[in-house]
């Protein structure tokens, strides 16, 4: 904005504005925030704004889709990928539903124009609170459990993005599926049968079989017969991010041996759900899917229960995130650097302060970790001998920041001891170590651990 407010006091009667500090040529900069300007101003990636500067005085430019992949029909109705993932950080099941969040046309504050298009929870989560403002309004007397089991029964699973041929897309993302209004208002009217609970969280099954029970509740005057079955997502190998890994290995859930039941009127009736993981995947893949209930007679699911679990062993799932670097190839994580947001390898590094310069006063250590949560986190700094000396950062509960694979932060040690003294000219090296989450003492490994090149302190 004060770029802009610069531009217009200069006499222009609109802007185009880049960021040509971006590492990536096709990202957009960030959308302008809190204020008002009288002139327009659009954000355009920096490599066509490369290629408009290069161009002579008086070129036409043409605007079309964004990175020249305009949205086509077969994309509505599905899951962004930039969608976050679940599980939640105690492997609870989240999210719960999916809503309507992406490129949606709404209303915006008078500052923003009064309406554009945006995308995001922002538009997601109106779309939710309205539909359970439909129910209220039916129901005032409804309490949250009643409200989440409708949403829950009786959402849409939506099709994998990108392959709808391929299967479903994963419960760790789109919950329940996608919440339909006029189906949750039907099943709180008392005229519809539900099942309890509405979603079977798993956990970590590290190769076992999970058992859980599903109440089928029939508030009607008439007895019901369902048959039962079950449909499988797509499974997700870890980190769970834009650039997730697909699998169609599945989980496999079986109801007591059951094909059928019959819930009285005014009745209900309890199933046995045997869930056992995908064989042959990798540590720490998300797989999920949903116990079906049809109706005699009829073809479609008219009640289903999503379940979601987490194959092999939580602690196995690394702290660090191995998305970053598959998409940054040239780049390591983690990676001991000379400077706040220097990019690059993992190389050995140098604190100079034998002069006046303070470009190169701390050490720093890029970090992008994936690991839903971590009980602790800590940077420490080792002499020659291994001995900590110092530990300059140490958090408690600690959330992954690369919730999209690329998301990272630095850490940095400014050549001091722990008690606040300086530290001797010398080799050292920083160590991060991580403290997972529902870590099992008896298992490993609970803690993981990364140490960097030598930092060598001149004074």
């Amino acid at each position: 904005m004060d770029l802009a407010r610069t531009a217009e006091a200069a006499g222009a009667v609109a802007a185009v504005h880049y960021d040509p500090s971006r590492t990536d040529p096709d990202a957009m900069p960030f959308s302008p925030c809190c204020d008002t300007i009288g002139i327009p101003v659009v954000g355009i990636r920096a490599r066509d704004a490369e290629r408009i500067k290069a161009a002579p005085a008086g070129t036409g430019l043409t605007w079309g889709a964004y990175a020249g992949a305009p949205l086509t029909a077969d994309a509505a109705g599905l899951m962004d990928a930039g969608s976050s993932w679940g599980p939640g950080n105690e492997l609870e099941f989240k999210p719960d539903v999916a809503a309507p969040g992406g490129y949606i046309l709404s209303a915006l504050p008078p500052a923003q124009d009064w309406y554009g298009v945006m995308s995001g929870t922002s538009m997601a989560s109106p779309h939710v609170a309205g539909v359970v403002a439909l129910l209220l309004q039916a129901r005032p007397d409804l309490t949250p459990a009643p409200v989440q089991t409708a949403l829950q029964n009786t959402a849409t699973p939506l099709a994998m993005t990108g392959d709808h041929e391929r299967g479903r897309q994963p419960v760790a993302q789109q919950g329940a599926g996608r919440v339909d209004a006029v189906a949750a208002l039907a099943s709180v009217s008392g005229d519809t049968v539900t099942a309890r609970p509405s979603e079977l969280a798993l956990g970590d099954l590290e190769g076992r079989q999970r058992t859980r029970r599903i109440t089928v509740h029939n508030p009607t005057a008439r007895p019901v017969t369902y048959r039962i079955g079950q449909s499988a997502a797509v499974s997700a190998a870890p980190p769970y991010t834009s650039r997730w890994q697909p699998t169609d290995a599945t989980g496999e859930a079986q109801v007591d041996g059951q094909d059928t039941i019959t819930v009285a009127a005014h009745g209900s009736r309890t199933v046995t759900v045997h869930i056992r993981q995908p064989h042959g995947v990798a540590e720490g893949t998300l797989f999920g899917g949903w116990v079906e209930f049809t109706r005699s007679g009829s073809a479609a699911p008219e009640i289903r229960v999503p379940y979601l679990g987490m194959a092999g062993d939580f602690d196995a799932v690394s702290a660090i995130n191995p998305t970053f670097t598959s998409i940054n190839t040239s780049l390591d994580n983690p990676a001991l650097r000379p400077g706040y947001f220097s990019f690059g390898k993992n190389v050995p590094t140098t604190i100079d302060l034998t002069g006046t310069s303070t470009a190169n006063d701390k050490a720093w250590v890029m970090l992008s970790h994936g690991f839903p949560l971590l009980e602790q986190m800590r940077l420490q700094v080792l002499d020659a001998r291994d001995e900590v000396i110092d530990t300059p950062y140490d958090a408690s509960w600690v959330t992954r920041n690369s919730g999209a694979g690329t998301g990272m932060a630095f850490y940095d040690w400014d050549a001091t001891r722990a008690d606040g003294t300086p530290a001797p000219a010398g080799t050292y090296r920083l160590r991060l170590v991580f403290d997972k989450a529902l870590g099992d003492p008896q298992k490993s490994p609970g803690t993981q651990t990364w140490t960097s090149p030598e930092v060598t302190l001149l004074r």
